[in-house]
Parts: C-alpha cells; structure tokens; sequence
C-alpha cells in the first residue's frame, strides 16, 4: 500500500536515550499526542440549525491537506471535528462536486494517501473501502432525473451499505481513485462516489489561483426524480 504512517513524540524522550516503541508510547502519554487515525470524522454546519449536522470523514492526502465531501444541505466552512475537539480550517470548496479541501496541519493523520488514476475504473473493478471490504464497480452515472450530471460519477455496489461521505476507496496498490459520495436513494447496498480526478482538478485550482475556480450547478441526487 502507497500510505505514509506518520506519528510524533516528544523531543525531550529522545534526547534522553530512550529508543524504540517503548519511548513512542511514553511519549505518546507524556506529551499528549492524539491518536493516529485513518480518517478524521468531522461535521459542515447545517443549513437548518434545527436539522443538525450529517457526520462525514476527511482523510489526508501527501501534501498533508485533508480531503471530504459538503454534503446536500450544509454550508462549506471550517469543519468540526467529532467530540467537540475544535475545527479544521477550509482551504477550498468546488460547488459542483461539494468536494472539500482542508488545512490538515493541525491534525495527526494516521495515514497519508497517494492519489492514483480514476480512469482504470471499468464496470466489474474491483476497490477497496479504506478500512472495511471490497466493493465494486458497475459503471459510470452521467444522468440523472433527465439531466447531465456536471461531473459524472462512479456507481458502487457495496456489500453492505455505503460507507459515509468522504470515505476513500482504494485501489490495489492503496492509492485514493475515488472518495465516497451519496447512497442511492432507494438502494441500501448501492452508492456514488466521485472520481479521484477531481481531487486534482480542486489542487490544481488552488495552486494556480488560490481558489477553487467552477460555473456549473451542482445537482443534488434525490429519490423520485423522474
């Protein structure tokens, strides 16, 4: 698997002789160090205060940013994080895809993943839920209720029911093609995920222009739309 595990400790520990697994976990009670993770699970504000917030999870990608999903009625800002332990600033957001770019500096990933490539992902592939089974995939949705998708995204057959928004799906060699999205209104084992592609495409906006530049609308998948 193309994953870094990261983890830190505490000067002091080190310069004191102590080596080893040992000196990581008096470290790790010493200094305080959170406990790694492989996601972050974290919430958007709601747009009815009255409704409460859907949880998501974030993961983290080589550069360290963290990478999640807006979901249908909730508003892009700084995310929090579960358990009340404070917010992870939003660097970027693309309306179309509600994918979302966070600052990961302030949060121990447990593990940094490698983009790869979308675009293998042929009806019958197979991938790999970060943290739980295989699942696969029966093919590309460009339409829904009649219209173009703005982005077209991949449809998942799941063993069992999705996993939440943001959750990224893995290919053989442990590399991210593609990030978890919305279930499919009627269809508990059956779900949508947005190809990895778009993960770049968001970098790329804000390497060049500091934001995330997009026109489309986004479409919200709905049950009963004709």
């Amino acid at each position: 698997m193309r994953a870094v595990a990261v983890g830190r400790w505490c000067g002091r520990l080190s310069r004191a002789g102590l080596r080893g697994v040992s000196a990581l976990w008096l470290a790790a009670g010493m200094c305080g160090m959170v406990a790694a993770s492989e996601f972050v699970e974290l919430s958007f504000a709601a747009v009815d205060e009255g409704r409460g917030a859907e949880p998501v999870v974030a993961f983290a990608v080589m550069d360290g940013r963290m990478v999640s999903v807006v979901l249908p009625g909730h508003r892009a800002g700084p995310a929090r994080r579960a358990g009340g332990r404070g917010e992870i600033p939003l660097l970027g957001h693309d309306p179309v895809s509600r994918l979302a770019l966070l600052d990961g500096s302030a949060v121990v990933a447990g593990t940094k993943y490698e983009l790869g490539d979308s675009r293998v992902l042929k009806p019958g592939a197979m991938v790999q839920v970060a943290g739980g089974a295989q699942a696969r995939v029966t093919g590309w949705a460009r339409r829904h209720g009649g219209r173009v998708l703005p982005v077209s995204l991949l449809r998942v057959n799941y063993p069992a029911v999705p996993p939440r928004a943001g959750t990224p799906l893995l290919d053989g060699a442990g590399r991210v093609v593609a990030i978890g999205y919305q279930a499919e209104p009627g269809r508990k084992s059956v779900g949508y995920a947005l190809p990895v592609v778009v993960v770049a495409r968001v970098l790329a906006d804000l390497e060049r222009d500091r934001k995330v530049v997009r026109t489309w609308l986004c479409v919200t998948l709905r049950e009963g739309a004709d």
